[in-house]
């Protein structure tokens, strides 16, 4: 800005030199072109003052966009790799969760209301060999489930672990009483079916979830 001032300082005080030269000899006519032309040159430096800085700003904004545009790119990079990496660990943890969820389903049922004994064992012995699988069913599930707790999805590790410490009740209390030899006990039986139920309509549940779970994060892996 100083030197614009100059300039239009510079060229007025021409302006009115060449007034008091001219005007005794030069006509209006070459005064007013010469003027003219002077204003022009002043105007010309003043335009290309401006569009040098305006040339400035733009670059300066330009600058700024492309550090903001590359902060989104990478907040965005992050973001996938994050999600993608959600995706693969609950994919696989609900993958061997379920092989072991579904073998205690398979050896829930110790001492079914409705049961077939083979010919020369004792019922005794079948529900000891039935316990002893269910047990190991279930140590291994909850084994694995304590050692990823902070990876389920609430919709899974809810249900999940109230399925568990429920059978574990059960467990518990079955081998009281088959060691005192309640076998005919008819309480057992119906607790026994309880379970079972409650076993299947909880697997059912998890299976629903964990389906719709992985269709909505493989959606969104593809959308990012």
């Amino acid at each position: 800005m100083v030197a614009e001032e100059q300039i239009a300082s510079n060229a007025s005080g021409f302006i009115e030199a060449l007034y008091l030269i001219l005007a005794g000899g030069i006509g209006g006519a070459i005064v007013g072109g010469i003027m003219t032309c002077i204003e022009k040159i002043v105007i010309d430096r003043k335009l290309e003052a401006q569009r040098a800085n305006y040339s400035k700003q733009l670059e300066g904004q330009k600058a700024d966009y492309n550090k903001e545009l590359e902060a989104l790119k990478s907040q965005l990079v992050k973001k996938n790799v994050v999600h993608r990496l959600q995706f693969e660990t609950e994919f696989q943890l609900y993958k061997e969760f379920w092989k072991k969820l579904i073998d205690v389903k398979r050896t829930a049922r110790i001492t079914p209301i409705v049961d077939i004994i083979p010919a020369g064992k004792q019922q005794s012995d079948i529900y000891k060999e039935r316990w002893m699988k269910a047990a190991e069913a279930f140590n291994k599930s909850i084994d694995f489930f304590d050692y990823n707790k902070p990876f389920y999805h609430d919709d899974v590790g809810v249900p999940a672990e109230k399925l568990l410490s429920q059978y574990k009740t059960h467990l518990i209390q079955l081998e009281i009483n088959l060691r005192r030899g309640e076998r005919g006990n008819v309480d057992i039986y119906e607790k026994d079916e309880e379970l079972s139920k409650m076993i299947n309509e909880t697997v059912v549940e998890i299976e629903v979830f964990i389906k719709t779970r992985i269709g909505l994060l493989q959606e969104a892996q593809i959308i990012e």
